[in-house]
């Protein structure tokens, strides 16, 4: 049986733990958080410099291009035990 997700020398909540203290410095929040997994949204935004040239020359599909490249991004972290640690699965967008 192959084994899949990234192994880790910590037990499934310090794993959790540290991903979660990370991924919210990094501007993420948290949604949902189990015994073995967390769940995170963070706000993607258009690239700034796009946004600046389309603005400046055309402004029209600078606006829709700030609309449609502004979203919500979910993803889900798991923690299963394992010989040795713990592995962590990542799912979403």
């Amino acid at each position: 049986m192959s084994e899949s997700g990234t192994l880790v020398g910590l037990t499934p909540k310090d794993a959790l733990d540290q991903a979660v203290a990370h991924m919210t410095r990094e501007g993420a929040s948290v949604n949902c958080r189990t015994e073995n997994s967390v769940s995170f949204t963070y706000r993607r935004g258009p690239n700034p410099l796009l946004l600046i040239f389309l603005l400046l020359l055309l402004l029209l599909p600078g606006i829709l291009y700030c609309m449609a490249a502004s979203r919500n991004v979910n993803f889900s972290i798991t923690a299963t035990r394992a010989e040795g640690g713990c592995r962590l699965l990542f799912g979403g967008e």
